[in-house]
């Protein structure tokens, strides 16, 4: 799916990926990813930015949904 931002993403790792999945309740319980240590580069694009896109926001939703609360 397309998403309006202003970059797009170069590069990118992962140290340590742990999955916990609830084999025998799959259907009913949750899947777990914890993510240590995620490296992105990322491009700013040559595009017009739309007045209503405040960048800093949408790097904050970003790493805000990435962060264990």
């Amino acid at each position: 799916e397309a998403v309006n931002v202003p970059f797009t993403l170069v590069d990118g790792y992962i140290d340590t990926l742990h999955l916990q999945i609830p084999w025998s309740e799959i259907s009913t319980e949750s899947i777990v990813v914890i993510v240590d240590g995620l490296w992105l580069t990322i491009r700013l694009t040559e595009t017009e930015i739309d007045e209503g896109i405040d960048v800093r926001s949408v790097f904050e939703s970003m790493t805000a949904s990435m962060v264990e609360e």
